[in-house]
């Protein structure tokens, strides 16, 4: 009797069966799953190749890490790490300057934009007229690509930019409302009025200060969401365009069954 023959779709229910009676028989004894080198052996005897199965194992491995976002508020900074799985191809580069472009504009007398770029990577740092540095970071590595985004915001954190604020918003308005209200600018009648507006102006302060980092990085999050859509499934990498070797070769096989025809 000839031996059977199975096909693709029988060789998967019967691999997924085995592996449903295996997991209920490790169940039985206290383990789970497969090793490495079982799959490795399991791999060897289906006469699959095991470099596509360690592929497979990396791709499972990264693919757990990719599409993850982090982001950070500190003191004077905020910042935006975005990983995605694929690939920039060559249009996306230059897409990519067109966005930072559009979003913060070219270099003029009073803001500065510096640029390096790779084959697989990008630094892009944006400074405006108020010294505020944006710095914009893409490396392609591997099948993944990591976007890292920051943005210089203040030079203090809320709490201190709280206290200067305070301090000279209470220290004008204490002033003037102790000369225009009681008529005379006295030690104990400015010290009020500076009390005073300083107790006003700390919480408001505050507010625009923590909304301000928010804002930020509002803004770094969505550009890095612009960036990652740029960015293209690995699947569309085998879609090219064949090379002018192959379109030759291509040409001479039409060629040549003209020629016997």
């Amino acid at each position: 009797m000839p031996k059977r023959t199975y096909n693709e779709n029988e060789i998967r229910a019967l691999l997924e069966r085995a592996v449903e009676l295996q997991s209920k028989s490790n169940a039985s004894r206290n383990k789970s799953g497969l090793s490495l080198s079982e799959l490795e052996d399991i791999a060897a005897a289906s006469d699959i190749d095991l470099a596509h199965l360690k592929q497979a194992v990396h791709e499972l491995e990264t693919q757990a890490q990719v599409g993850t976002t982090s982001t950070e508020i500190t003191n004077t900074h905020v910042f935006v790490d975005h990983t995605v799985s694929g690939y920039l191809p060559e249009h996306a580069w230059e897409d990519l300057l067109i966005e930072l472009r559009r979003r913060f504009g070219l270099a003029t007398d009073e803001e500065r934009v510096t640029e390096e770029r790779t084959d697989t990577s990008l630094s892009w740092t944006h400074v405006d007229k108020d010294d505020r540095e944006t710095q914009v970071y893409i490396d392609v590595r591997g099948d993944t690509v990591q976007i890292r985004l920051s943005q210089y915001v203040s030079e203090m954190g809320p709490a201190g930019e709280t206290l200067v604020w305070g301090a000279l918003v209470s220290i004008v308005f204490g002033s003037l409302a102790a000369l225009f209200v009681y008529g005379q600018s006295s030690m104990w009648t400015v010290a009020g009025g500076y009390v005073a507006f300083f107790l006003l102006t700390v919480p408001v302060a505050y507010v625009i200060g923590r909304q301000r980092r928010r804002n930020a990085l509002t803004q770094l999050t969505d550009l890095a969401n612009r960036i990652a859509d740029l960015v293209q499934p690995l699947s569309t990498a085998s879609l090219r365009a064949p090379s002018s070797s192959e379109t030759i070769t291509h040409q001479a096989k039409r060629t040549g069954r003209t020629g016997r025809s």
